[in-house]
């Protein structure tokens, strides 16, 4: 019962500085997430704007299902489709 003491009234009233320090904690960590995720999607979104005004927009992605990527035989096929 002595391990449960903490969640009693009687206990965060005698330790009010250690509650506001608790939740200042949390919404500090919350608010820091929040910004490093909107400033990640910030920058993928720039840096996707910087491509597309460099190379155009992409009409057609080919991706390897395999780790070594793809075979050389497959690259006049996609290229000719995709002209």
């Amino acid at each position: 019962m002595r391990q449960l003491s903490f969640l009693s009234l009687r206990y965060w009233s005698r330790r009010r500085g250690r509650g506001a320090t608790t939740i200042l904690g949390v919404s500090l960590g919350v608010a820091l997430m929040v910004s490093v995720g909107l400033i990640n999607e910030t920058i993928i979104t720039s840096y996707q704007t910087v491509v597309e005004a460099l190379a155009g927009k992409t009409h057609l992605e080919v991706r390897a299902l395999m780790p070594q990527g793809l075979e050389e035989g497959w690259l006049d096929p996609i290229t000719s489709f995709a002209t």
